[in-house]
């Protein structure tokens, strides 16, 4: 028997899913159905297991298509053939296919299926109602496809699920009592199987006549994210404290994102909690060996007994524990990005630090029946670098035989290179790295912890990063298109996050929406980009109607979010709910640019020049309002209240400016005290600074900013400078993509980078290498540069042509090696 896991199924596959002879509108339906456990709540907590025994007679591979609301693990004769589905939403479902071989006998598939209530499910996740559906495609239809073969279901009971008290938005903390399981069905014997209840009839996306208002079902358009088991000695896992503990006295306390409106808060002088004490560390030996699979661990009667493990990186992973004996005993296994020295104020101080600190995490629950060798897991993944295990036994002691984690993300690996004489400046590449890598997983996600949601204008930054890290552009493809699904006609905007249950509006997520898709448009397939160009045009005229009489675009009845810069209440800055704001016009007169370029290439040359016109008045009405003479540059707000680096930097972004404002602008930058871009804006700011030809100030961020987190112990780069809700952002990536298309200059040179162009900004560097991933092969950089002089070599893929840039020479580039030596 073998198994593998297929995106984008063929209609072969189906074995006559459109079945011949129905209208056109009528293809889609498929004939097979959902089903479900008749006493399982529809929308309520359920854990659910499906079986099917079934005999083959000879030797056959085949596809099976499988999906489930809102999650599925599935096994075929014991071994995992897959978890899933993929996230998406209601309208585009997606299913998994796994192409199986099997070989004449008995096999047996279970799959287990769960639901979380929509108060308690991640924000991020939609959901119809509770269900299971799988389809075996060709003569095996009627012998394995739900609600035609006789499949049986049992409901686990002893699973509960409790609201998260840390990190908001990304699910609740699960409790698995184990006296409760039924364990012999957990592999698929036992009793209390019954027959599902058969519900609708599968219908695919593309069906053109839906009527039920459910799933419309699509295939999967992602690999499977990474679940593999993690060698804790290889990764340097340390146990850094273990203790008794007084369960009295645990630390009960909500993060103000998870608070109630009125729920009080609690001081710091109200924790009754000891911060962890290194006089109170026990020894640690004990636990190493068993995170190391080299020991087990004995926990006695009546203890309570906790330790606290250091991931040495940061990771989004799955926990498996292995425990015997121990009825009643309660194991609880936490979560933490960092410890706390203060958790009101998000004081997390050096992360590498854990004495003198709480922990404050999120985590599931698991009680011990007594049982040998009983298996926990945890269902969906936890995230961060440390980890708290807390064991607290009743009359019998507790055999622990496994601890372990598995990493789980995006297959997402860093394909380039980048090096350089300042080691100090590489120290800055795989934080960044990683934290895309832990930001991607089924759709891209602003933070693992926390949210676990694809906001827009996290997403446009991320996609930017991996088109310089990787070839793979499917994830790109993805958020463009659930961005898209997104749009509110109604409203005339797109919401700030997708997939999610609750509905939120950024002024900017439109023109970051639209940026994402001319990215793509540069850097992945110029013609694939056509079919946007309704909805984005469409996004772009619902502005018109903010225009105020001067010609700006004024405050809207959505959040105005800009950064979370120093002194701007909710991200906005003065002014920016109502007046207007430099920025949203500034970032209004980038889109419009883009719509030019966008509209001049697919020849819809009317289009482009309304735009022009448009573009010509929002400049010089930005100049008549914005800019400031006295001080010479531009103000914030039409009042004059404040004035940013956000400001500056876009209008050097836009061209709006002629060379004296410019380099007035440029000496602001190095010298006026503006307020400051924070981790979102940095990617404006280095962009900015590359366009100016001010590499110092791109170093000088780097290390003011990112270089203040590396001396943190950060393993990836936090959403704000200290103090930081979250440790890891997806923002934080920009320097990743900087480093590559700004530092080194590797850019398109024209749509669908048919061809590039190469500008090194090298700064006082003098010695500059990299190799960034192009879908048609690797383009090597290699340069020393020295008193103005420039030398050593590119390389290019077959069928790519470019130029390289130098001060005021240009050379040009073929495939394959180019020697370049400029004075």
């Amino acid at each position: 028997m073998n198994f593998k896991k297929e995106n984008n199924a063929s209609s072969d596959d189906f074995g006559g899913l459109c079945l011949d002879g129905q209208p056109a509108w009528e293809q889609g339906h498929w004939p097979i159905f959902w089903i479900w456990h008749p006493e399982a709540h529809p929308t309520g907590n359920s854990m659910v297991l499906f079986k099917l025994e079934f005999e083959m007679t000879e030797e056959d591979v085949f596809p099976l298509h499988v999906s489930a609301d809102n999650r599925y693990h599935i096994f075929l004769d014991g071994q995992l053939l897959g978890m899933g589905p993929e996230r998406g939403i209601i309208n585009k479902w997606f299913y998994e296919t796994y192409r199986i071989r099997l070989k004449p006998g008995r096999h047996k598939l279970l799959a287990r299926v769960w639901h979380i209530e929509e108060r308690l499910a991640p924000h991020a996740q939609v959901s119809y109602r509770g269900g299971f559906i799988l389809l075996a495609s060709g003569r095996n239809m009627n012998k394995i496809s739900t609600g035609l073969a006789p499949w049986q279901t049992c409901q686990l009971n002893g699973f509960g699920w409790e609201e998260s008290v840390w990190a908001w938005g990304g699910g609740s903390n699960m409790t698995c009592d184990g006296r409760l399981l039924p364990w012999d069905c957990m592999k698929g014997g036992g009793d209390g199987w019954v027959s599902p209840v058969v519900l609708e009839s599968g219908e695919d996306a593309k069906l053109a006549n839906p009527i039920r208002g459910h799933w419309l079902l699509a295939p999967a358009t992602l690999p499977p994210c990474l679940n593999h088991g993690v060698d804790a000695g290889a990764a340097g896992f340390k146990v850094c404290y273990a203790g008794n503990f007084n369960p009295a006295l645990r630390l009960k306390f909500k993060h103000a994102s998870c608070r109630l409106p009125g729920e009080p808060e609690i001081s710091l002088s109200q924790i009754t909690e000891p911060v962890l004490n290194p006089a109170n560390n026990l020894e640690t030996d004990e636990w190493q060996k068993l995170l190391e699979a080299t020991d087990v661990i004995h926990i006695p009667p009546r203890s309570a007994i906790e330790a606290i493990i250091d991931l040495n990186d940061y990771y989004c992973a799955y926990t498996d524990l292995v425990v015997s004996e121990g009825r009643n005993a309660v194991i609880k296994i936490e979560w933490a990005e960092a410890l706390y020295r203060d958790p009101l104020a998000d004081d997390k101080g050096n992360r590498d630090e854990v004495f003198g600190k709480f922990f404050i995490g999120d985590g599931d629950t698991f009680i011990a029946d007594g049982g040998s060798q009983r298996h926990f897991e945890t269902f969906w993944w936890r995230s961060g670098r440390y980890l708290r295990i807390s064991v607290i036994t009743g009359e019998s002691s507790l055999l622990i035989e496994k601890l372990a984690v598995r990493e789980t993300r995006y297959p997402l690996d860093y394909e380039g290179a980048l090096d350089c004489d300042n080691k100090e400046l590489l120290k800055i590449v795989r934080p960044a790295v990683r934290s895309l890598q832990e930001c991607m997983h089924e759709t891209y996600m602003d933070c693992p912890h926390y949210e676990q949601m694809m906001y827009v204008g996290d997403t446009r930054i991320m996609a930017l990063a991996g088109y310089v890290i990787s070839a793979d552009r499917r994830m790109q493809q993805k958020a463009i298109e659930l961005g898209a699904s997104s749009i509110q006609v109604d409203r005339g905007d797109i919401l700030s996050r997708y997939p999610s249950r609750v509905a939120q509006f950024f002024t900017i997520s439109a023109l970051a929406w639209i940026d994402m898709v001319y990215d793509f448009f540069l850097w992945r397939n110029a013609d694939d980009v056509r079919r946007y160009l309704p909805a984005m045009r469409f996004l772009m005229h619902s502005f018109e109607g903010l225009f105020d009489g001067h010609g700006l675009i004024r405050g809207t009845r959505m959040w105005n979010y800009i950064d979370w810069a120093s002194g701007w209440p909710g991200g906005v800055p003065p002014d920016g709910d109502t007046g207007a704001i430099a920025h949203i016009n500034l970032l209004y007169l980038l889109a419009l640019q883009k719509m030019t370029a966008l509209e001049e290439y697919f020849g819809e040359d009317l289009l482009a020049e309304r735009n022009r016109r448009q573009a010509a008045d929002l400049k010089q009405a930005i100049l008549n309002y914005f800019w400031d003479d006295s001080r010479e540059m531009l103000a914030d707000q039409v009042s004059r209240k404040t004035y940013s680096e956000h400001a500056q930097v876009l209008a050097v972004m836009a061209d709006l400016l002629d060379d004296r404002k410019k380099a007035g602008i440029t000496e602001k930058l190095v010298e006026e005290k503006l307020i400051k871009t924070s981790v979102y804006f940095n990617h404006y700011y280095f962009e900015a600074a590359g366009l100016l030809g001010r590499m110092d100030l791109f170093f000088r961020r780097l290390d003011s900013c990112y270089g203040a987190m590396l001396k943190q112990g950060c393993r990836t780069f936090f959403e704000t400078p200290d103090p930081a809700r979250s440790d890891c952002h997806g923002w934080g990536v920009s320097p990743m993509f900087h480093f590559l298309a700004t530092m080194l200059g590797i850019r398109p040179a024209s749509p669908g980078f048919a061809n590039v162009a190469i500008k090194p900004r090298p700064g006082n560097l003098r010695r500059l290498s990299g190799a960034l991933p192009h879908y048609r092969g690797m383009i090597h950089v290699d340069l020393q540069i020295e008193e103005g002089k420039i030398e050593g070599k590119v390389s290019l893929p077959k069928g790519v042509k470019g130029r390289f840039y130098w001060k005021n020479s240009v050379c040009d580039l073929s495939e394959g090696a180019t020697k370049i030596e400029i004075t």
